[in-house]
């Protein structure tokens, strides 16, 4: 039983030690995808690890195997060794690319050994300039020709960041196929948000709405973050600095949700709807724009980021909280900002658990919040056009209210100007006959008074109503102001016109209007003008003296004649 018990424990040390042993590469098979099950890791706990201390850590089983394809540790300041083994059995040198494909690790050291001695290292990061990358892409890279036979690989990354680290082992020509793939994608997520941007300002310049400003800086501080994150900006923007690239990430994410929260709340009018939940969001940017300030001035780089990533998801779940809140309220356009907003909350918490090292997504992860934000922002240009198009709307409508006669429906003065000066001008122009019928209810004072107002404006909405139903289409109705109606006829002359101001006098007489004591009666003054160069008003002026004239001779009659024959008028009366 002994021995068996003094078996078992060795046994149980092999199974230990097999567990931190991977695979070698081979050099004459394919990887075309991360490289992170061959890999073994150790991070450091204490002081800095030389190389020797690494391998002597490796011999002493303290390196452990990674089971992931892109080995992730979370937000950490502790640096992380790699362990990677090459075996070239082609028995010729073999020139193959190992590089770590992302941007931001803050100082990455290669070293190439062979039989436990250093036969190559670079040492690279973007806290150093991009001049002094061993290969000049967005990635940290570096060719090699591995000989027959074993070599054995370390890395050493660090970064304040999120470590995550996902090595790749292939020729250049795959490395560079894999770039133009990304190139691609890239090519049309920028072209889509610039397409955007430059739609919107155009926009904001013609408009002069801040929301459209506010959406376009929004579009634009993630555009910059991406460009950022991906390595792009580093390499084509600010390549000779190395602390903006060291503080760019968290900086440029913090701008992003600023801009978002102003875009949101301009957008919702959350100042005017919700002004508590308006402090409260102002209140929390104003305390994250302090403790991005201070992270930079004390250069705590850590401390920006883990601010930068808990104010990413805070801004998240707000968008969506807003965007709830305000559908609720019945806030037009809320349904697309709500939509949106869950997209971009759902990719920006699954990245955010990537990060944390809590889900492996693969490179699907990685560009979930890229596709969410082209989503989001199409789905918000959505919300900004279907809420230009109900305040149009609104526009239109109380414009209309406002040339409206909101006792009888139809036109009042303002609305019949309006209306009239075009067709006026155009008649003018064109040299055709036009004319003005102004009629005037007769006594309807008395209506008032014996049966009050509510009778009044009964008799007022008959009126209109009959003669609405008796105009042509072309013309013009109006209250012109308290019992006075107006009638514009283009291209009517004035026998025409006179026998419409009769026929309209005969229908008023055998209307209804419940009042049996009180006959309804009205006076017409019709007035035309052809080929003369007179004012819409003047015309108006000459069928209100017609009309006067026919109170004047007794009420219940028209009146009519040309514009300026006022001498004639006794000889014009419809009979």
């Amino acid at each position: 039983m002994k021995r068996l018990i003094l078996l078992f424990f060795p046994l149980l040390f092999c199974l230990a030690a097999a567990h931190a042993i991977a695979e070698p590469l081979d050099v004459s098979a394919q990887h075309p995808n991360p490289v992170g099950k061959s890999l073994t890791y150790l991070q450091e706990s204490g002081d800095r690890l030389s190389l020797d201390q690494a391998m002597a850590a490796y011999a002493g089983g303290r390196f452990h195997a990674s089971s992931r394809a892109v080995p992730r540790f979370g937000i950490t300041t502790q640096p992380v060794w790699l362990r990677l083994q090459v075996q070239n059995r082609t028995g010729k040198p073999a020139a193959r690319r190992l590089s770590l494909e992302r941007t931001w690790v803050d100082v990455v050291d290669f070293y190439v050994v062979r039989e436990d001695r250093l036969v190559q290292h670079w040492h690279t990061g973007d806290n150093l300039p991009f001049s002094q990358r061993p290969l000049k892409t967005r990635y940290f890279a570096f060719d090699h020709a591995y000989a027959p036979g074993l070599t054995t690989l370390y890395i050493r990354a660090e970064t304040a960041e999120a470590m995550v680290l996902p090595l790749y082992f292939s020729t250049s020509e795959q490395f560079y196929s894999r770039e133009m793939g990304s190139a691609h994608w890239y090519g049309i997520l920028y072209g889509g948000l610039v397409v955007l941007l430059v739609y919107n300002l155009v926009l904001f310049f013609n408009l002069r709405s801040t929301r459209y400003l506010f959406y376009s800086a929004y579009l634009l501080s993630f555009l910059f973050a991406n460009l950022a994150y991906t390595g792009h900006a580093y390499q084509y923007l600010w390549p000779d600095h190395p602390g903006v690239q060291h503080w760019a990430n968290p900086v440029l994410v913090i701008v992003f949700c600023l801009f978002g929260l102003a875009f949101a709340t301009s957008f919702l009018d959350t100042r005017q709807r919700f002004p508590r939940l308006y402090k409260a969001i102002v209140a929390a940017g104003l305390l994250v724009s302090l403790l991005t300030v201070l992270s930079v001035i004390l250069g705590v780089q850590g401390l920006a980021m883990k601010v930068a990533m808990a104010f990413l998801i805070l801004f998240s779940l707000g968008m969506m909280f807003l965007g709830v809140l305000s559908w609720r309220a019945g806030v037009p356009s809320a349904k697309y900002f709500l939509a949106a907003s869950i997209t971009h909350t759902s990719a920006i918490s699954l990245s955010v658990l990537i990060v944390l090292n809590a889900l492996d997504w693969g490179d699907f992860g990685i560009h979930i919040t890229e596709i969410a934000m082209l989503v989001d922002a199409v789905l918000l240009a959505f919300a900004l056009a279907d809420q230009f198009r109900i305040l149009q709307n609104e526009k239109f409508l109380a414009e209309k209210l406002a040339n409206i006669d909101h006792l009888t429906g139809i036109w009042n003065r303002r609305g019949f100007q309006q209306l009239v000066s075009p067709l006026w001008h155009t008649g003018l122009r064109n040299q055709h006959h036009m004319s003005v019928i102004l009629m005037d209810l007769d006594q309807f004072k008395r209506v008032n008074d014996r049966h009050g107002h509510a009778s009044g404006d009964q008799v007022l909405q008959q009126t209109a109503s009959m003669l609405n139903s008796s105009a042509r289409a072309g013309d013009v109705l109006a209250r012109w102001g308290g019992e006075e109606f107006i009638l514009f006829l283009p291209e009517t002359g004035l026998s025409k016109a006179t026998h419409i101001a009769e026929r309209l006098r005969q229908s008023l007489i055998r209307m209804e209007t419940g009042l049996t004591d009180l006959p309804l009666t009205a006076s017409f003054g019709v007035a035309h003008v052809h080929a003369r160069d007179i004012g819409m008003e003047e015309l108006i002026r000459y069928a209100d003296s017609y009309l006067y004239r026919a109170k004047e001779e007794g009420r219940n009659r028209v009146f009519f004649g040309e514009a300026g024959d006022t001498a004639n008028m006794e000889a014009q009366m419809a009979t």
